[in-house]
């Protein structure tokens, strides 16, 4: 089953000037956009408020996030090991 167009969203936004009072009030609405996903090179629609497109779908998303993650523990456990090393061959 299609699904059904999604209406767009508005939220309002406070503009500040240079005193602590909002000088006026931005009504920003979503609007539908079509990406495709660099990871699983699909063609993506999603609703979102202004702003720069996505570069992954919600599912790639999780998997590069927690690929990103497993890189970045790595590389601190390397480099740790690496500074324990240099220490113990100051200490001989």
């Amino acid at each position: 089953m299609p699904e059904e167009p999604q209406s767009p969203e508005h939220q309002a936004v406070n503009v500040y000037g240079q005193s602590d009072m909002a000088a006026y009030t931005r009504t920003l609405s979503t609007r539908e956009v079509v990406f495709t996903c660099v990871r699983c090179q699909q063609e993506q629609r999603e609703w979102r408020y202004p702003g720069p497109l996505p570069k992954y779908c919600p599912s790639c998303k999780q998997q590069v996030a927690e690929e990103r993650e497993a890189l970045r523990v790595q590389n601190q456990r390397e480099r740790r090991q690496a500074e324990a090393a240099q220490r113990r061959q100051r200490n001989i």
